[in-house]
């Protein structure tokens, strides 16, 4: 958990007041089930790692999806480095694409 408070006072210190789009409090940090640090693609010197959070994995999992279904239509702004659970780290374990027979 130590880590996850560390990335949260950085995020905390990096913003300061600025703001940004649906920037979260830092009580709805602490009280979210899924937190997520997202890293801009772009990078320039004032990138700064943004957080958003979640209400379940299946709203994680959409971005994955769109990432590897719509990826040659357009790509992500941000990468997603961090998944936190209950302010534990979790890491994506492995991705199943399964394939069967078009049925016409």
């Amino acid at each position: 958990m130590s880590e996850f408070i560390d990335l949260v006072q950085l995020h905390e210190r990096a913003w300061g007041n600025e703001r940004y789009p649906q920037r979260p409090t830092l009580q709805q940090i602490m009280d979210a089930p899924f937190v997520t640090f997202w890293t801009p693609l772009k990078q320039d010197k004032k990138s700064r790692f943004v957080i958003k959070l979640y209400d379940n994995a299946a709203q994680i999992e959409e971005y994955f999806v769109r990432l590897v279904m719509r990826s040659g239509i357009q790509l992500p702004e941000a990468r997603l480095t961090r998944i936190y659970f209950q302010q534990k780290r979790y890491v994506v374990s492995g991705v199943r694409i399964k394939f069967e027979e078009a049925r016409l």
